[in-house]
């Protein structure tokens, strides 16, 4: 029971507690670009909560046996965009194999979602919280990336809302689009204080 509440706890932390996207808002121009469209959206979260999962276990390996054993701390930024690269180029390298029409279809949607800064974020969360063993650092990772396709889904859901409304001339386009990002952000800050031990 006691570890069903702490898988628990670890999962709503990541969705909302400390949700990348609205909390520690590391989102890239393309977050307003692919709420737009549901499809593009669900591809791109998707995408992201791969590459949150995988990666989060790549440079936990890296920083357990490398980084801290060596003190090379310092190197840990460089080490991570190089993991997030092996990563990507791996991607490819098996959608081409493997599956050459999704990765047609997925087109730059990869390269972004891989160097979206919310993952390369993730890491250095990650690090920080040095308690974790693997599977739990790739839980949350993957749960992160849950809440990052929550946060997709929320504004994709809020723009198009907004799209029907008749705001004043001035605050159309990316203006209201803005206005809304950071209204959904004020909600997700609701969480803030809330500490869930695991």
């Amino acid at each position: 029971m006691k570890s069903t509440a702490l898988f628990f706890s670890v999962a709503m932390t990541a969705i909302f507690v400390q949700n990348l996207a609205m909390m520690y808002m590391l989102v890239s121009d393309v977050f307003v670009r692919v709420v737009r469209t549901p499809r593009t959206w669900a591809k791109y979260g998707l995408a992201i909560t791969v590459y949150t999962t995988l990666s989060s276990a790549l440079a936990w390996v890296l920083n357990r046996f490398v980084l801290l054993r060596f003190d090379l701390e310092w190197l840990s930024a460089f080490s991570f965009i190089l993991v997030i690269v092996a990563l990507e180029l791996l991607t490819e390298a098996v959608l081409r194999r493997f599956a050459p029409g999704l990765r047609k279809r997925l087109g730059s949607l990869m390269p972004a979602s891989a160097f979206n800064c919310a993952i390369l974020g993730l890491l250095f969360i990650n690090v920080q919280m040095n308690t974790r063993s693997i599977f739990g650092t790739v839980y949350y990772g993957f749960f992160a990336g849950v809440g990052f396709l929550a946060a997709l889904f929320i504004a994709s859901s809020a723009l198009e809302r907004a799209a029907y409304s008749t705001p004043p001339k001035a605050f159309r386009g990316m203006p209201i689009a803005f206005i809304t990002a950071g209204i959904i952000s004020l909600a997700f800050m609701g969480f803030y204080n809330i500490r869930i031990p695991f």
